[in-house]
């Protein structure tokens, strides 16, 4: 391309470093199987990609990302020592894949949690919120049994 003197120049099309923005690492804000699983990879792309030291990985993360109070709490049955250091994200991941990925029938837990948030309203009525209920219960008998078999 013809600059203003008739000199051929380049499109600087590159970003320059003070331009460049790091992404954040990425936030788990719910407790479900399916959004650990994305958070887990999203995890992986972000390892490759921050500055944050290594050693620190696990803290960062901790202080930073778990936004679910329940995930939040799995995460802090961990011991300092287990946290901090170059294994710290591996063992944070470690205690989180206990939780989500080996702990039971996946299904079966998501299920629970949603009976036990089911609340009754106050413009409910009675036979409504037991029917409810008893469908939860149908689809948990279902899938213990499934769950059994295999």
């Amino acid at each position: 391309m013809a600059g203003e003197d008739g000199e051929n120049t380049v499109l600087n099309t590159t970003a320059s470093s003070s331009s460049y923005k790091e992404p954040d690492a990425p936030k788990l804000r719910t407790n479900r199987v399916e959004d650990y699983r994305k958070w887990k990879r999203y995890i992986t792309w972000w390892k490759r990609t921050t500055k944050v030291p290594k050693e620190i990985h696990g803290t960062h993360i901790m202080a930073n990302c778990l936004m679910d109070d329940e995930v939040s709490d799995i995460a802090h049955a961990l011991e300092d020592d287990q946290i901090v250091g170059d294994q710290g994200l591996e063992n944070l991941i470690k205690k989180l894949d206990d939780h989500f990925l080996t702990h039971g029938d996946s299904k079966l837990i998501q299920l629970w949690r949603a009976m036990r948030k089911t609340e009754k309203s106050a413009d409910m009525v009675w036979s409504h919120y037991l029917k409810q209920i008893k469908k939860y219960l149908e689809i948990w008998k279902d899938l213990a049994s499934n769950s059994k078999r295999k």
